[in-house]
């Protein structure tokens, strides 16, 4: 498990870390977790998340 923190998420999402901790914080990104007072995000789930996101939009993968 490799934990991301708040500005590697922020910069995965091309994201100012204001808006990923406003995510997390209203659980738009709900795979966020605290180890203390700062927010981790397992990268596996992250991914997941944006898989979820995509799907969701109506995104679909490009032909290979």
């Amino acid at each position: 498990m490799k934990l991301l923190n708040l500005e590697q998420v922020a910069g995965v999402l091309n994201k100012a870390e204001k808006t990923v901790y406003a995510y997390l914080e209203t659980g738009m990104l709900d795979c966020g977790f605290k180890i203390g007072h700062e927010w981790r995000i397992d990268e596996k789930d992250l991914w997941g998340w944006i898989e979820r996101q995509k799907q969701a939009n109506g995104v679909v993968k490009a032909a290979r």
